[in-house]
């Protein structure tokens, strides 16, 4: 995609801005680990959480589209290539996925996605079709075997190779973040905080809207900042007049766009490998997308 978008005319900076500002719609992902929990300390499934989301998360996509499209403008990050410098552009080093294929194989393309489509129809407007993720996974893995005609015995490894490095990662980073929450806890801030929470609404909507935020940006890592948020004060939501979901849902995505807005987020980092430039070239042209959207968080959300 990368290269693509500087052969059309983009500078590499913008383009890697434009790849890491397209993660949002992860919040729409049943397999998250934010909406997992949130979902568990909310007591509703997790289908029901991104459903009653979706278009509020979807609203929060299309603003930081436009608001990454404007720094094009703010930086003058589009000039017609020729022939000649085109052929100058940086070339992404291959890996092991190997090449593309010339034609796209429509039943192959369909089947990362099809449990997700059975999950929301099954949440939806299908509700024969209602059932839990891990069901939804297993259809999946059917179907690919299927279209594929794979091999049954590698299919299973790849699987459940799969399943548990997932599992392995989201379980490391709630373990993380329980452990600085529970650090937190101990040292008796995490009361004195939900004290003063309870004094003001506006103060609890202003922590939930920027502190996982500005811990994303200082730490590159929006995941840590957000479990964290949501293990320490969101449960307390009802006692400072606010809904679990709704906190919850804002605390998540204010550290996902941290950790969009850092210089040392891992992705950052690698994108501007990959586009040969300073993070700091892809951080300038974030930051003011990112605070932007964090500040219109909370009224999207209705803290």
């Amino acid at each position: 995609m990368i290269p693509l978008m500087v052969r059309a005319g983009f500078k590499p900076a913008i383009a890697g801005a434009a790849i890491i500002g397209s993660i949002i719609p992860s919040a729409l992902s049943p397999g998250s680990s934010h909406n997992v929990w949130v979902a568990k300390i909310s007591n509703m499934e997790v289908m029901d959480l991104i459903v009653q989301f979706a278009p509020k998360i979807l609203t929060l996509c299309a603003l930081n589209i436009i608001m990454v499209t404007a720094m094009i403008f703010v930086f003058r990050d589009f000039k017609k290539r020729t022939e000649e410098q085109n052929d100058e552009v940086f070339e992404v080093a291959s890996d092991s996925r190997g090449e593309l294929p010339d034609r796209v194989n429509i039943l192959y393309a369909i089947a990362p996605i099809l449990p997700i489509v059975i999950l929301m129809l099954g949440a939806t407007c299908v509700p024969a079709l209602k059932m839990g993720v891990a069901e939804a996974m297993i259809y999946g893995t059917i179907y690919t075997l299927i279209v594929t005609r794979a091999n049954p015995e590698k299919i299973t490894k790849e699987f459940f190779s799969g399943m548990g490095k997932g599992y392995a990662n989201i379980l490391g980073i709630i373990v993380a973040a329980g452990c600085f929450a529970g650090g937190l806890q101990a040292a008796g801030v995490i009361d004195a905080l939900i004290v003063q929470l309870k004094d003001s609404k506006e103060i609890a909507a202003l922590a939930a809207n920027f502190g996982p935020f500005l811990m994303g940006v200082l730490t590159g890592s929006g995941d840590a900042a957000g479990h964290a948020f949501n293990q320490a004060v969101t449960p307390y939501a009802a006692e400072f007049g606010m809904k679990v979901p709704n906190l919850g849902v804002v605390a998540s995505l204010s550290g996902a766009l941290g950790r969009m807005c850092s210089p040392i987020a891992g992705a950052t980092l690698v994108v501007a490998g990959m586009i040969k430039a300073s993070p700091l070239e892809v951080f300038k042209r974030m930051a003011i997308p990112m605070i932007v959207n964090v500040i219109l968080l909370g009224f999207i959300f209705e803290l």
